[in-house]
This record gives C-alpha cells, sequence and structure tokens, in this order.
C-alpha cells in the first residue's frame, strides 16, 4: 500500500481477509492509504 497524497512518501505492507479492511487503513498524515498489489493467498 502507498499514501494516496502524492508528496507522501508512505508506504506499508499489510494483510487482510478482504479489500475492505485494506481500504479501511489511513496514512500518519491523514489520507487514505492505496491499495497498489493484492498477491494471491497461498494458505
Amino acid at each position: 500500500m502507498t499514501c494516496s497524497e502524492s508528496d507522501c512518501p508512505e508506504e506499508l505492507e499489510a494483510q487482510a481477509d478482504d479489500l475492505r479492511e485494506l481500504e479501511a487503513l489511513a496514512c500518519a498524515c491523514g489520507c487514505a492509504m492505496a491499495v497498489i498489489a493484492w498477491p494471491d493467498r497461498t494458505d
């Protein structure tokens, strides 16, 4: 995930069961985090 604010360099790796959980995450700067990849699950 990466911050949706183009001037913010924040990136993070997160795990969730569905996309809604990831969409709820916010950056420390207050902007939304944008999902940039969703790798296949290999449970």
